[in-house]
């Protein structure tokens, strides 16, 4: 191998690539610059941090006072309900299958999610969190076997 001499010839793949849509390909950067006007330009982040607030104070006041909830807290639309015990997978089925109410259980188990979208109604949010309360009701008749299954750290 010679490495005093450079090859001066270049393929068109070693300067322009784009085989994949997540590596800068030049459609997908057109369209989040796109995106990022739009959210701008729509006042986006300032309407989910209203619509936020708006629904932690509904869940905060529906869920206040539950055997099973720890704190209900959250940032914009990004919500979560911290429960007592390891029953949010639990409660996310049953919320889903009674009354068609899509959440998630965050990885450790012990904490309900809610991203809800920012276009939701005033009484979408009543709606849903009447049904996460009833179904966090249930649980405190069980609240002797929330309670022995602690929560995992």
């Amino acid at each position: 191998m010679d490495f005093g001499k450079a090859s001066t010839k270049l393929m068109l793949s070693d300067v322009w690539q784009h085989d994949y849509t997540w590596s800068g390909h030049p459609v997908c950067a057109a369209v989040a610059l796109r995106a990022l006007d739009l959210i701008d330009q729509e006042g986006l982040i300032a309407k989910c941090a209203e619509r936020g607030r708006v629904f932690l104070d509904v869940l905060q006041r529906k869920l206040e006072g539950l055997h099973v909830v720890q704190q209900v807290r959250g940032t914009g639309v990004m919500l979560g309900v911290d429960l007592i015990s390891d029953i949010a997978t639990d409660v996310e089925q049953k919320v889903l299958l009674e009354y068609g109410v899509v959440l998630r259980a965050s990885t450790n188990k012990h904490c309900l999610l809610l991203t809800p979208p920012y276009v939701m109604t005033d009484d979408q949010f009543e709606q849903v969190a009447e049904s996460l309360r009833k179904v966090l009701s249930s649980w405190a008749t069980l609240a002797e076997s929330a309670i022995s299954k602690s929560r995992q750290h």
